[in-house]
């Protein structure tokens, strides 16, 4: 079996999602030899090595601003968020104890983190963290670290600028991400055949590494996943159900973009078959095309949209897939759900039929955000009309995403008219 070397990404409360990368880790029987994280992404790691994902899952769960910060002067109305009412308190503790209080943080920790269990354990663990007494990296692997120390390792890596700074020794530390918040470079020390880096776009500075001598398997968070401190469990949950459907993606089991679909299901709706030449042409004569030098921009801009949604050159069959994508992300259709194609398709198609467009015109549907109404206008692809043609083509110039929405609309309809 392959062995792969698993590096996650610092970034406070969006580690949430590295817990959904496990999840789908586990599922997919992923055979991890290493692991190394740089600030949470090292707690997560050396929670993984323990290789008990529902405790991990309930520290996740259960977590809250007390079960990490010492906040004295917190309100009581505090319901999981950092609000702007709760910065001055949060200042002036942050003065008067010379940084912020961390404690609860390292006694979770004790108790969480079975340091035996991880030495003993087959699978390596590394970290990172950054001594402000030499101004150096500090990359070390379990058996560098001294018994009793890996909790002061681990909170010495995730030492973010502004908490108090962790002493070992007499020598302090700070978060390693103020040197490589994704440590995967410590990964080639080591005997493996792939690299897994896992981006959950935290802040602090992520170095290049050699990447030819390895196959590198690379999973990024695909939405922002909130503040940096949060402990709001619907974003903890959110972020961790968009890790593991964005690791499945990774590894090729789901299909999609900017959604996950099944892949047995890409066939299944003749509505979404590939569009032919005779409705390309009604395409082109419904935004009145005319090879002009204009025409060719406005078609440019639009192909350009869809190449970066698809990271490919569109064709015929991607085209219409993800121009279903494009419009149910402008519908606000959840996507942290794994479908089949026509099953999005029929939530678009609910979505548009239960808007009154007749309510709205061009102009206040573009300028109020009204997304369904705008998109669902002028959707008889069959009207060559001059205005209509100025409308669409207007569209494909202020807002390409729109534009393709409202052409995928009227295709569809069209289709649907035909059967």
């Amino acid at each position: 079996m392959e062995r792969y070397g698993l590096a996650f990404g610092g970034g406070g409360s969006r580690g949430a999602y590295e817990v959904g990368v496990w999840r789908a880790l586990k599922e997919l029987n992923i055979e991890i030899s290493v692991v190394v994280g740089t600030s949470i992404g090292s707690i997560n790691g050396a929670l993984f090595i323990q290789n008990n994902f529902e405790l991990a899952e309930k520290l996740w769960l259960n977590l809250d601003i007390y079960k990490c910060f010492n906040f004295n002067t917190i309100s009581s109305d505090y319901d999981g968020k950092i609000k702007i009412k709760h910065i001055p308190s949060i200042i002036k503790e942050f003065i008067i104890e010379k940084g912020i209080d961390v404690s609860p943080l390292e006694k979770l920790l004790k108790e969480a983190i079975d340091e035996d269990l991880i030495r003993k354990s087959p699978i390596d663990f590394g970290l990172i963290t950054f001594s402000t007494t030499t101004f150096k990296p500090i990359e070390i692997f379990k058996e560098e670290i001294p018994q009793g120390q890996l909790v002061n390792y681990l909170m010495a890596s995730s030492c973010f600028p502004g908490f108090k700074p962790v002493k070992i020794k007499g020598e302090k530390f700070i978060d390693g991400g103020v040197y490589n918040n994704i440590p995967a470079e410590m990964l080639l020390r080591k005997n493996i055949a792939s690299i897994i880096t896992v981006n959950i776009h935290g802040p602090g500075n992520v170095k290049k590494f050699p990447r030819k001598s390895k196959n590198i398997i690379e999973i990024e968070c695909s939405e922002h996943l909130g503040p940096i401190f949060t402990f709001d469990k619907n974003i903890i949950v959110r972020n961790m159900t968009i890790g593991y459907l964005d690791t499945l993606k990774a590894f090729e089991k789901v299909l999609g973009n900017i959604y996950y679909f099944y892949p047995e299901s890409i066939k299944i709706n003749s509505l979404l078959r590939t569009i032919s030449e005779n409705e390309m042409k009604i395409i082109l004569n419904s935004i009145g095309y005319t090879r002009s030098k204009n025409d060719s921009i406005l078609i440019t801009r639009v192909i350009r949209l869809l190449a970066k949604t698809t990271k490919k050159i569109p064709d015929g069959n991607s085209t219409i897939l993800t121009a279903l994508e494009i419009t149910a992300e402008i519908l606000d259709i959840d996507r942290a759900v794994i479908y089949k194609y026509d099953e999005l398709l029929n939530q678009v198609l609910e979505k548009v039929t239960n808007t009154n467009h007749n309510e709205i015109n061009y102009i206040d549907a573009f300028t109020k955000g009204s997304y369904e109404n705008l998109i669902n206008m002028n959707s008889d692809i069959l009207d060559f009309s001059d205005n209509v043609i100025n409308i669409r083509r207007s569209l494909a110039v202020l807002s390409p995403k729109h534009f393709i929405a409202t052409i995928f609309l009227s295709l569809i309809k069209y289709r649907i008219k035909l059967t």
